[in-house]
Order: structure tokens, then C-alpha cells, then sequence
């Protein structure tokens, strides 16, 4: 409707003085301005003018219209409508691609399919239905059996359903953890740690060839369904046969099919491929050792979203890697002209799209001889009809590149593919529009009060610490006019974009200055599409590489984006100001309603999980009135921290600066090498830590409670130590726990210091194994001096899914002898998964993961938690405890997600569950996951009275990928939760978790 502006003059009197009218007519008239001149206009006249402008809309009641909720539910049942009928048409797409695919018939009986011969050997069938319900599924035909391999419809039927998942947890607009993990998978390094056997070599069709080859490796590598192995070897002889250099084994590592075979040249030469895996078991490859290393890559199957360190993430943020997730249609083309050329060449893809979402190809682009644009994105209906053409290449021969191109309509994105057989390089990506960063009608960022309510950390002068909301970025700087510089030679200087409402009043510490006498721009005001609006803060270098540590303070005068230069050779920290003061973590729990979120004074290195490693006991303690903490600060050295319980200020000493440097600082980048710390019954500070196999590593004080002096001390001559802890009695017997030897091969000891001679006695063997290794659960000191050791075995350093267990075994004499809990069986040392009490069964593959907590009651039984796989294949926490005559179990979670347990560490989309017993006797369950919405949560599960666990927020909090560690004595003795609370990840080397700021979260208990 078009706008009248009515302008009202009423000389000689103000409006607001006139006296009011009870009523008006359509007869009675309005003063306004026409062309200068004031005019007057019947009422009746306006009227008409606004009906005008309103339409059929002006006939209508109120109840005639539809509000905004009436309008959301119609749109929601309509895209659950489409969304069910395109998983119809899905299915009858998939069916068609397998029959494609080399599945051959299919049956309603296992009986039928027996009777029935394949054509030839590797192809698959499938039984529909059966009495038995256990024979249905996928089988391959071998040439003389069947084997049943991988359900690939189940599979599909999963990925789909996980999809779903994901697309539901990214609903408002952010990247859930899970889907930033798992977007599309995180490479890695499986080299040394598959299984090689020297000697052994398969032919391309899975037979023998020789099992005495010395020139040959054969990696064994394990793999799922759907993972994808990028792997580079050696491969040729002097002749020139068939060689299989990657080929699909099931989980007994029969022969299923070939996936990568080169002919021999008649020379050594290298290969590189990415295969992917078509069944669960294991990928052979072959690879010549004495012609050079060979390299394994394994990317766990891809799903959901994934977030690119790119500048285009800017405004293509969550594209979504759909390369291997749709089957090629054929080796076709749409030329220009619309009609249809097969070439062995070219592959043709279609992705479903609906309009406005975005598709990227990667890869060569054009043609070989001509320069003539070559149309790679096309736009087609539902039907697979090509509409026009959406993305085209350069006007020049073919090259490597990116074209980009925009869905006009719902239906499919043609995708015009150049590929070489055997080399896979090119990619194809998927940006839905309601993804877009720049799709200003989704919600993209929380407001002002949801930011308050999730923020991770706040100090008592007010400020938020907002690097975690930032997007980084290195190689490249803006300048003080929005230029932007991108250059590897940037690769110190990061550029931080940092989402502002205007108003907001952001503050910069960061390192200023250079070697060049220039301007240079540390923020920069950016509207909400990343263009360059004004430069708030510059700083004049004079060249003489005088560096400062500044710091500047603005505000934001758009809605948009600040960038903020920021130098990686000094700490940097982006806060935004508040007028909050407190620091107390409001919780949205009954169970714990105040949560003390105190800021510590050292900073950490989170790339690694050592600080937060659930197997460490312990890493804050209070003892003689004095609390202290140990930390691997962000210079990977171990800080110590002392204060006085009470006292708000610390005293620090960096235990990396010690002579001889009996800690081998920096800290290993593995989150395997924790630390501990203990007080002795005299005060003497013990601290161990930094081990993988490695030498003992410990250091006590020269005085009592002083912690400015110390020297080394040894509890074992071993060369490989691995995950120490300290245990205190309450009577101040001080006694150390370690595993020497490997992951599969090791063994448990401990000793007892000596607080006459302060050194530590013999050590002793209590747990042994033969061709696999103890891991052990929280150590539990019960109130009237027991000792309690709960544990289980891992066979193979390859995988976590075969761990199993689990074990026990109390003393009453601080380790000198064991029995069962109920003291009826005693089992002399050192103790074996046969020689002890078996508590419960946790066999492989169950989901078991090795060392969780445990804790004793008032009664001093024993409780531990672990991992459990439930009847729908979902990861629950299991609550394990001794009743007072025989041990109990019960599932204490309702989690929704499958955890995979398949690799040799843990990806940390949950925390190890720990367990702890308060003062009232209530026993409660802690841990973090980024799944179910709960990544911003500290979680609790009260599982004091059996079969009615009561799941819980502690406090808000999101350590992203990091584990949780706590001192179960504080909740017995003080009756609070007393934790470190930082943000990092369990593996990765991205540099925004090297320096993260540092807490202790204590909570009191109910």
C-alpha cells in the first residue's frame, strides 16, 4: 500500500492544547499540505484512500486472518509432507541403484536364496523375509558359499535417520559439535597402528600369493561400512601383472571384492587412492617396503554438516560434502544445445536441491583443446529435465578450479564431473539455503540474553570472552581502507571476525606492531555480508619491529561483523564488555542451583586432553587448609598452584623451569600424558606426569607446603610408565598407581611412600594379563580404610571395541592382600580377569570403554559407571555398585546416539562417565556430551535409588570436545563438585584451543 503522508498545522495553537472531540463523521475534515498550501480534506476521503490501499483486505474481520502460528503449522505439515514423499521416491531410487550395483535377486526366504545360483562370483543378493529373523539381510555369493557381509539397505536406512538427526540438531541455525565432528569425518594417521604382517601377499581376486614375500607389507586396516581410507604406497615388479592393492575383507577377513588393482609396469613406482569401504571388517593393503613408506589416512563415514576453514565459509557456512553420498547417474553429458553425448570421460551426477540452496564443484573444468565455457551445473525439474544451465567454466582449456552455482527451482542439480579412472579428485558440495550464513531470515546467532545465559566463562570485571564465537581465519589481514591481503606469508597473523549488534563494545588484546613503518588495522567495522563499512582501531608501526601488548577498546556502530587482527606470536584475547559482576553460573537444575565459575591464573594448552583426563587421581586436592591444582599451561609446562583454602589469590610455580627438567618439557602433545598431584601425611607436594611409555617422571618438595623448591623422585626404574595416580588414606598413607608396558601388553603396579626416608618403597605387581592389558576404573579408599580395584582388559591397542570386563577385587590392608567384595574369596597377586571377582559382563564390542569413574559410599561399597551398547544399539551409561551382599547394575541414561567405538582412542562426543558419593550419601553421575542438544551443559545423574535415575544440568558450560575430571573426595568430605572447566578437544592440532583461559567450577551438593 503506498504511504500518504498527512501533515497537521493548526497556527496560533498547539495540537496537544486543542480541546478533544467525543466523536467523529465521515462529513467532518482533516487540514493538510499540498504543494506548500494547507489544505482541508473530508474524513470520508482519507477513509477511501486507506481502503484503497488495503484492497479486498479492508472488507475483511479480524477472524479472517491467519495468524503467525496458524501460518507456521501449515508450513510445517506441508514439509513434512514433501519430506515423506520424497523418502518414498529415495527409496524406490535406492533400490534401483542397488539392483545397478551388483545386487542381483532378491528373496522372501533364506531357503530360496540357497536354491538359487549366482552368475558369477562377488555379487550380492539380499533375503527380504524369513522365519528366523537373524538370516535376513545382504549376502555376497563367493563363488562356492554365500556370506553375509553388511545390510547395505539398513545402512542407507541409518544414514538417513542420522541425517535427519543432524539436520534436526542444527534447526536453530548453529553447528551442533557432533556435526562440526563428524561433518565429514576427521582423517587420521592409522599408519602405525593397523595390523602389518611382512611377507603376506593376496592376488587382485583375494588368493594367496606368497606368505614369505619380505619385500612386501600387508596392512590390515579396520574399517565400517561407508569409511574411507586415503592411502599412498609402493606398488609394480618386473613383470607386468595384475596387482590388488586394496581389497574388501570381512570381519574374518574373507575375501569380499577388489577395490583398487594396478598392472605392474615393470618398475616400482608409487600409487595414491581413496577407496571406500563397502562391508564392516577389514581393507588390505598392499604395499612394496623396500621402495619407500607407506602412509594410511582412515576418515570414519561422513554425516551431517561440516564446517571449511575457508574465507567463502564466510557466506557458505555448513556445506555439506555430497561427493560420495550420491551415485554418479553415468558416463554422460549435457552439451550446451540441451542433448545427451556419452563419454567415458565425463560423470554425470543430479543432487537434490530445492531452490536457492548452493552446489560447489571442485575439480578440473573445461574442455582439453577448446576454450569454449563448458556448462557444469545445470538446473533440472523433478523429472530430471534439464531447465538451463546454472554454472559454467572459464573461457579457457581445461584447469583445476571451483564453479558455483545457485538452485532456481526445487529438483536436481545436474553436475557435469571430468574424471580420470582411478583418481579421485574432485569434489562436490552442498550449501542448503536455509544454511546460509547470509540467509538473513534464519536464525543465525543467540541474542543478547541467550549469549548471557550459555557463555562459557565470565570474570568479575565484566567481561565475556568471545573467541569462541569468532570465525578465524589465517593467511590473510584487511587493511585500514577493507582491503584484503591472503598470503602464506601471513601465516603468523590470523584474521577473527566476530559477530556485533551495534552498540556492542568489544576489547582487543592483542600484540601491535611490525617491521614496516604503515598503518595497520586491528578492527574494522563489516556489515552483516562481510563489506567493509569503516576502521575503528589502527595502530602506526614505525618500523623499527617495536612490538607492544595493546589493547583496544570500541564500539560497534553496525550490525555485522568486526575483523580483529590477531598475531599468533603472543597471547590474543577478544572479550566483550558487560555490566555483569558475578560470577556465578546460573543452572536451569533443582539439583544443583549455584555453580562458582572462578577464572585460575594460568591459561592452557587444550589441543590435547591431559589436563581433563578421566583417568587422572587427581589434579586438585585439598589438603593441611591448603588447596592445590596442576596444570599444563599453554606453553605445554606444568604449573602448580597453591592458596590457602579461603583465599581468593594463588601462588604459581612453573615446574618446567626446574633443573635437569625431570618432566621432559613441553608436555607431549597426547592426551595420554596427564598429571597428578598428592600431599604426603608430612605436607611433602608429590607431582607425576607426561608419560606414554615413558621413564618415571616425578618431582617432590624439599620443604612442606612449599612449593618454590623440589626434586626428583622415583617410584619405579621402568622406561614405560603410563597413566600414575596417587591415592591418599586419611590417615596420610600416600601410595602410587602405574601401568608399565603398551596398550594390549602391560601390566599394574603400585608402591607406598615411605614418610621416614620420603622415598617411595618396592614397587609391587597387582594386575597382570597375558596378551592384553588392565585398565583400571577410579581408585576407590572407602571410610574405614578399604582399598578398591575395579578394572578391565583391552586385547588389541587397535581398537576400543575390544575392551572388556569388568573386574575387582578390595583390601583391607592397603594392598597387601585382596578378596571379594563380600570378603568371602581371596585372591593372591598378582590378580588376573581369573583371579578375582568378575562384577559384570561387559564382553567385546559392547561398548565398554576403558577407565571411567568410580567412587566408595558411606557404607564403603564400591559404585563405577560405564559404557554399555542398550537392545537399539544406543550408548548408555551403566551404574555398577556392591549392595552389601551381591553387586547390582542398572541403565542410568536415555541417550539417543550410537557412540563408535571402532579406533584406537575415543572421539569425545561424550565424556567418560565419572561417579562420586556426597555427604548425604546421594550418589551421582557426571559427564558432558555434544550430543542431544546438551553441549552447553555440565550434566548430573542422581542414581542414588535404583530404577529412578534423575538426569540433571549442573551447570552451563561447553568444554566441546574435552573430557571431565573430578576429585571424588571433595563431594565425600566437602560435599562439593570441584572440577577444572576449560574448552578444547581430546586430539587436534587447531590452534585456537592452544591458549584457552582456565577455571575451577565448584558446585555444592545436595
Amino acid at each position: 500500500m503506498a504511504q500518504q503522508t498527512i501533515i497537521i498545522e493548526v497556527p496560533g495553537t498547539p495540537i496537544s492544547e486543542l480541546e478533544q472531540t467525543s466523536s467523529v463523521s465521515l462529513v467532518d475534515v482533516l487540514p493538510v499540505v499540498q504543494d506548500g498550501e494547507t489544505k482541508k480534506v473530508p474524513l470520508e476521503q482519507v477513509s477511501d484512500l486507506v481502503k484503497a490501499g488495503l484492497g479486498s483486505a479492508a472488507l475483511k474481520n479480524e477472524e479472517d486472518f491467519a495468524t503467525p502460528d496458524t501460518v507456521l503449522s501449515v508450513a510445517q505439515a506441508s514439509q513434512l509432507r514433501d519430506d515423506a514423499q520424497n523418502e518414498r521416491i529415495d527409496e524406490v531410487e535406492f533400490k534401483t541403484t542397488l539392483a545397478q550395483s551388483g545386487f542381483e535377486a532378491s528373496f522372501n526366504s533364506y531357503a530360496e536364496m540357497l536354491a538359487y545360483t549366482p552368475s558369477k562370483r562377488n555379487v550380492s543378493v539380499r533375503v527380504n523375509a524369513d522365519q528366523d529373523s537373524t538370516k535376513v539381510g545382504t549376502y555376497t555369493w563367493t563363488g562356492t558359499e554365500y556370506k553375509k557381509g553388511t545390510d547395505l539397505l539398513a545402512v542407507a536406512n541409518q544414514n538417513a535417520i542420522e541425517l535427519v538427526e543432524s539436520k534436526k540438531d542444527a534447526a536453530d541455525g548453529f553447528v551442533t559439535t557432533l556435526s562440526f565432528n563428524l561433518g565429514k569425518g576427521l582423517p587420521q594417521d592409522v599408519t602405525n597402528s593397523v595390523e602389518k604382517i611382512n611377507g603376506l601377499v593376496y592376488n587382485y581376486n583375494g588368493s594367496v600369493e606368497s606368505t614369505t614375500a619380505t619385500a612386501w607389507d600387508a596392512f590390515f586396516i579396520p574399517v565400517k561400512a561407508g569409511d574411507v581410507v586415503d592411502v599412498s604406497g609402493w606398488y609394480g615388479s618386473g613383470g607386468t601383472e595384475l596387482q590388488g592393492l586394496l581389497l574388501q575383507f570381512d570381519e574374518n577377513k574373507t575375501f569380499i571384492g577388489s577395490l583398487f588393482n594396478l598392472a605392474s609396469v615393470g618398475t616400482v613406482k608409487p600409487y595414491t587412492r581413496i577407496a571406500t569401504a563397502t562391508h564392516d571388517g577389514f581393507i588390505y593393503m598392499r604395499h612394496r617396503k623396500d621402495a619407500g613408506p607407506a602412509k594410511i589416512l582412515l576418515t570414519a563415514q561422513s554425516n551431517g554438516y561440516a564446517v571449511k576453514e575457508d574465507i567463502d565459509a564466510l557466506l557458505l557456512n555448513n556445506e555439506q560434502d555430497v561427493t560420495h553420498k550420491y551415485r554418479p547417474a553415468g558416463y554422460f553429458v549435457i552439451n550446451p544445445d540441451h542433448s545427451i553425448a556419452y563419454s567415458n570421460n565425463w560423470l554425470a551426477f543430479y543432487i537434490p536441491v530445492k531452490a536457492g540452496d548452493v552446489v560447489r564443484l571442485t575439480g578440473k573444468l573445461g574442455n582439453a583443446t577448446s576454450t569454449d565455457p563448458v556448462p557444469h551445473l545445470g538446473q533440472t525439474d523433478a523429472n530430471k529435465s534439464l531447465v538451463d544451465f546454472v554454472g559454467w567454466s572459464e573461457n579457457r582449456t581445461r584447469y583445476t578450479g571451483t564453479v558455483v552455482g545457485t538452485a532456481t527451482q526445487d529438483g536436481f542439480m545436474y553436475v557435469r564431473v571430468f574424471y580420470t579412472i582411478g583418481v579421485d579428485d574432485y569434489k562436490i558440495e552442498l550449501l542448503p539455503k536455509n544454511r546460509q550464513l547470509n540467509n538473513k531470515s534464519f536464525k543465525r546467532f543467540a541474542t543478547a540474553e541467550e549469549v548471557r545465559e550459555l557463555r562459557d566463562a565470565l570474570n568479575a570485571t565484566g567481561k565475556l570472552n568471545i573467541i569462541d564465537e569468532c570465525f578465524i581465519f589465517p593467511d590473510r589481514i584487511m587493511k585500514p581502507d577493507g582491503q584484503v591481503l591472503t598470503a602464506s606469508s601471513y601465516g603468523i597473523v590470523y584474521a577473527a571476525f566476530a559477530p556485533v549488534k551495534a552498540g556492542d563494545v568489544i576489547q582487543l588484546n592483542a600484540r601491535m606492531g611490525s617491521g614496516s613503518a604503515e598503518t595497520i588495522a586491528y578492527i574494522n567495522q563489516l556489515d552483516e555480508n562481510l563489506n567493509f563499512i569503516s576502521n575503528l582501531n589502527s595502530y602506526v608501526s614505525t618500523g623499527s619491529n617495536v612490538i607492544v601488548a595493546g589493547e583496544a577498546v570500541v564500539t560497534a556502530t553496525h550490525d555485522g561483523f568486526l575483523y580483529l587482527r590477531i598475531d599468533l606470536r603472543s597471547p590474543y584475547a577478544i572479550y566483550r564488555l558487560t555490566d555483569a559482576k558475578s560470577q556465578v553460573v546460573d543452572t536451569s537444575s533443582s539439583v544443583v542451583t549455584t555453580a562458582i565459575l572462578e577464572k585460575l591464573p594460568v591459561r592452557a594448552d587444550n589441543r590435547n586432553g591431559y589436563n581433563f583426563a578421566p583417568f587422572s587421581q587427581n589434579t586438585i586436592i585439598s589438603q593441611d587448609n591448603k588447596q592445590y591444582v596442576i596444570v599444563v599451561d599453554e606453553n605445554r609446562d606444568p604449573i602448580i598452584l597453591q592458596r590457602n583454602v579461603g583465599d581468593l589469590s594463588w601462588n604459581t610455580f612453573n615446574l618446567g623451569t626446574l633443573e635437569g627438567n625431570p618432566f621432559a618439557v613441553p608436555n607431549a602433545l597426547d592426551g595420554h600424558n596427564n598429571y597428578a598431584v598428592t600431599v604426603t601425611k608430612d605436607g611433602y607436594i608429590i607431582v607425576t606426569g607426561n608419560h606414554h611409555g615413558h621413564p618415571c617422571r616425578a618431582t617432590i618438595t624439599t620443604n612442606p607446603h612449599d612449593i618454590s623448591a623440589w626434586r626428583q623422585i622415583k617410584y619405579t626404574l621402568s622406561n614405560a610408565v603410563t597413566y600414575p595416580r596417587f591415592v591418599r588414606y586419611h590417615d596420610g598413607t600416600t601410595l602410587a598407581f602405574w601401568r608399565e608396558g603398551a596398550s594390549g601388553n602391560g601390566a599394574y603396579y603400585t608402591c607406598t611412600f615411605n614418610d621416614t626416608t620420603l622415598e617411595f618403597n618396592e614397587k609391587k605387581l597387582i594386575i597382570d594379563a597375558t596378551n592384553s592389558n588392565p585398565y583400571e576404573q577410579f581408585i576407590g579408599i572407602g571410610l574405614d580404610g578399604s582399598l578398591h580395584l575395579c578394572w578391565g582388559y583391552r586385547q588389541l591397542s587397535s581398537s576400543a571395541n575390544t575392551n572388556y570386563g569388568m573386574f575387582y577385587a578390595k583390601s583391607m590392608d592397603m594392598g597387601e592382600t585382596w578378596t571379594s567384595a563380600d570378603g568371602t574369596k581371596t585372591f593372591p597377586v598378582p590378580l588376573t580377569e581369573t583371579n578375582s571377582e568378575k562384577i559384570f559382563n561387559a564382553p567385546q564390542n559392547s561398548g565398554y570403554v576403558n577407565q571411567n569413574g568410580g567412587c566408595c559410599d558411606l557404607n564403603s561399597y564400591y559404585h563405577t559407571v560405564i559404557f554399555q551398547y542398550d537392545a537399539n544399539n544406543k550408548t548408555q551409561i551403566v551404574h555398577i555398585w556392591f549392595n552389601g551382599t551381591v553387586w547390582d547394575s542398572e541403565i542410568v541414561s536415555d541417550f539417543d546416539f550410537y557412540y563408535d567405538l571402532s579406533g584406537p582412542v575415543t572421539t569425545n562426543e561424550i565424556s567418560r562417565p565419572l561417579i562420586g558419593c556426597s555427604v548425604s550419601g546421594k550418589i551421582f553421575v557426571v559427564y558432558h556430551t555434544s550430543n542431544m542438544n546438551r553441549e552447553n551443559d555440565i550434566r548430573i545423574i542422581d542414581v542414588t535409588t535404583k530404577n529412578r535415575p534423575k538426569d540433571s544440568c549442573l551447570a552451563k558450560f561447553n568444554t566441546y570436545l574435552l573430557e571431565l575430571t573430578f576429585n571424588p573426595d571433595y563431594m565425600l568430605l566437602d560435599n562439593e563438585l570441584v572440577m577444572l572447566a576449560s574448552k578444547g578437544t581430546g586430539g587436534s592440532s587447531a590452534d585456537a584451543f592452544a591458549n584457552q583461559p582456565m577455571y575451577l567450577l565448584t558446585a555444592p551438593l545436595p
